[in-house]
């Protein structure tokens, strides 16, 4: 097995460095997403240093929301 030094090389380029935390959803107690803490939660990310956000992935609540809700997570953080 080989490793391509040219890919190894081109990989190390393009990925990002930082910290990317994947958020959490916060939610009312009806389940629908609480959007004035979502941006909250998004400024105290900024504010606390991070490079970028993963918001509606596989490791948060994207399960539990719908096409529209999903979209209108990411649409306020981003």
């Amino acid at each position: 097995f080989q490793f391509c030094i040219h890919c190894v090389k081109m990989a190390s380029r393009s990925l990002p460095s930082g910290c990317f935390p994947t958020m959490i959803t916060p939610m009312h107690e009806d389940k629908s997403i609480d959007f004035e803490r979502v941006k909250l939660l998004t400024e105290w990310y900024i504010q606390s240093g991070c490079t970028g956000l993963f918001a509606n992935c596989l490791s948060s609540e994207m399960f539990n929301l719908t096409d529209d809700e999903q979209i209108a997570l990411t649409k306020c953080v981003k």
